[in-house]
C-alpha cells in the first residue's frame, strides 16, 4: 500500500518506530548549537544550516519546521542536572522553562531521503515479514566505498545510523562554523 509523504510524494517505507510531523522539541536548556541530535538518524538544525543544505542538496532532504514546545531557561553550557527521580527523561519536568520557547529558534528537522548501497558484508540475513526491518550480519564493514554511493550529496549509510555527506558539502558546512557536529572519515 502506498501513501503520500512529504510534498505529496509517494512512499511505502513506514515502519514501527517512525514518527509523524509536527516535530516537537523539548529540551532542558536553551539550545545554541548549529546541530541538535534528538534521536538516531534525525538532525535538527538552525535556519542558516537549513538554508545551506537546501541549496546544496534540495532533492536529498526534506525540511520540516520544529515546534519549540518546552525549552529550559538555563544555559546549555552548564552541566546537565540530575533529576530527583534519577531518570533522564524527567529532566525537562524539573527545569525552569522559558515563558516563550519560540525565542530559542527557529530550528528545523532535516529528513534524509536516501541511503547508500549495502556496505561490504552487509548482505541481509532475513527480513521480518511483519515490520520489514532487515536483519544484517554483524560482520559488515563500516566503510563507505565508491560502489555504495548512489550520487546523492547527503544520505545515510545503509544498515547504520551514519549520515554521510560529500566532501563539497562537508566543506560548505564547515565554512558556517556550526557547533555540535563532527566529521569523520569512514
Amino acid at each position: 500500500m502506498s501513501t503520500l509523504g512529504i510534498k505529496g510524494e509517494p512512499f511505502v517505507d513506514l515502519l514501527p518506530g517512525d514518527a509523524f510531523q509536527p516535530c516537537f522539541l523539548d529540551v532542558p536548556s536553551r539550545p545554541r548549537a548549529g546541530f541538535i541530535w534528538p534521536s538516531l538518524r534525525t538532525l535538527v538544525v538552525t535556519e542558516r544550516v537549513r538554508d545551506l543544505l537546501l541549496r546544496l542538496a534540495p532533492n536529498d532532504i526534506a525540511i520540516c519546521p520544529v515546534t519549540l514546545r518546552k525549552v529550559g531557561a538555563r544555559s546549555a553550557a552548564l552541566e546537565p542536572p540530575i533529576p530527583t527521580t534519577g531518570e533522564p527523561e524527567d529532566i525537562i519536568d524539573e527545569m525552569p522553562l522559558l515563558d516563550d520557547p519560540t525565542t530559542a529558534g527557529p530550528y528545523f528537522e532535516v529528513v534524509i531521503r536516501h541511503e547508500s548501497g549495502l556496505p561490504p558484508g552487509g548482505i541481509p540475513k532475513s527480513v521480518c515479514s511483519g515490520c520489514r526491518r532487515v536483519d544484517i550480519a554483524r560482520n559488515r564493514q563500516l566503510r563507505m566505498t565508491d560502489e555504495m554511493w548512489n550520487g546523492q550529496t547527503i544520505f545515510t549509510m545503509a544498515t547504520t545510523c551514519y549520515i554521510i555527506v560529500t566532501d563539497d558539502c562537508k566543506q560548505a558546512i564547515e565554512s558556517l562554523c556550526p557547533t555540535n557536529v563532527i566529521f569523520e572519515s569512514i
